[in-house]
């Protein structure tokens, strides 16, 4: 198989989820012998993709207009792109416009969970030159095809994250050293978030959940991240007396460490299409309180033994599990255990990096 030269183009502004996740994409393509280019127009991406050593453009990509498509024509260019991976509507948009000039094979990875594909007569010219879209659970391809029926008819692949059971792994050294960067101390029951800092992650319900225990419990609940709604996150914890700590948006390593300090990973964000915090604490042998709602049960399972799965905006259920776990050692690690193993035999990193070359290499 000659190589391939695949340029993937995120337009999140902030590290974790699709910045992450492209970044394995991009990893195992060039391991497997073709060319990978992330394209990114924000500088915390682009350093932490430089961190990986993977190579990055970063273009200026304020809006979604002509400028800044010839500015993607431009890039694509130089780096001989046959394929587009893209990652949001307006990665596709500017993706798209392109495949308009110069035909490219054109790859959606579906990332919607809080709205829908724009179906207008320009947007549907646009999406007309999609060549293949992924599904990262099956909860993402029965909304989309709930949401845009006509994606039913562009051909298909269902691609789960994968994680690497050397990089997110117990290490008490790791749990130790975070702890002393965020001033807590050993006996101190940690409860840790990470999605980003909107309320449609589920944090009123999990500081509501919280308070209802915070009186009987010797805990502190970090929320890292970083998003616009922080410090109104922040004035709801302190009105509910939860005690909380906001460390703010960390280095890939600082918040393994972070997870390794945890006694509990929570994650109340509802409709999530592959709830990748989730992944992660699970290769980490930790704990984890989630939602019943999105792709969360695919990724915990449903038989309580690799996670904990509640209500969504149930705070009763959930300040239930968070008590639970919290009083039982046992529980907890035998939990992680069990999560760590579903982990890495239902979700490793080289079965979703075997999976994106496969695709790439079909492609015309």
């Amino acid at each position: 198989m000659r190589p391939r030269s695949v340029a993937l183009l995120i337009s999140a502004p902030a590290w974790r989820g699709s910045g992450a996740s492209f970044g394995k994409i991009a990893a195992g393509l060039e391991r497997a012998g073709h060319r990978a280019l992330l394209i990114t127009g924000a500088a915390e991406v682009a350093a932490r993709l430089r961190e990986l050593r993977l190579p990055v453009e970063q273009l200026v990509l304020p809006r979604t207009g002509w400028k800044e498509v010839n500015a993607l024509r431009q890039a694509l260019g130089r780096f001989g792109a046959e394929i587009v991976l893209a990652d949001t509507p307006r990665d596709l948009r500017l993706a798209a416009a392109n495949a308009l000039l110069r035909r490219r094979s054109l790859v959606f990875r579906y990332n919607l969970s809080g709205r829908d594909l724009p179906a207008d007569p320009l947007s549907r010219l646009f999406w007309s030159r999609i060549t293949a879209v992924v599904f990262q659970s099956e909860y993402a391809r029965d909304r989309a095809y709930r949401t845009s029926p006509w994606l039913r008819h562009i051909p298909a692949h269902l691609i789960g994250n994968g994680y690497d059971g050397e990089v997110h792994r117990p290490d008490p050294d790791a749990a130790d050293r975070a702890r002393r960067r965020l001033s807590l101390p050993p006996e101190r029951l940690v409860v840790l978030s990470g999605a980003a800092l909107y309320f449609a992650k589920g944090y009123a319900v999990a500081l509501h959940a919280l308070a209802r225990i915070a009186d009987r419990r010797d805990l502190t609940y970090v929320i890292c991240g970083a998003g616009p709604e922080q410090a109104a996150i922040e004035a709801l914890a302190r009105q509910l007396l939860v005690p909380a700590i906001f460390p703010g948006q960390l280095s890939p390593a600082e918040f393994r460490d972070a997870l390794q300090a945890a006694d509990v990973v929570l994650h109340a964000a509802p409709g999530e299409l592959f709830p990748n915090l989730v992944g992660e604490a699970m290769a980490s042998a930790r704990a984890v309180v989630g939602v019943d709602s999105g792709a969360t049960p695919e990724v915990v399972g449903r038989d309580g033994r690799a996670g904990c799965l509640v209500p969504p905006d149930d705070p009763g259920a959930l300040a239930d599990a968070l008590e639970r776990l919290l009083a039982d050692r046992e529980l907890r690690a035998s939990m992680g255990r069990e999560a760590r193993g579903r982990i890495l035999e239902q979700f490793p990193l080289r079965q979703m990096e075997d999976a994106y070359v496969s695709l790439c290499e079909s492609l015309p």
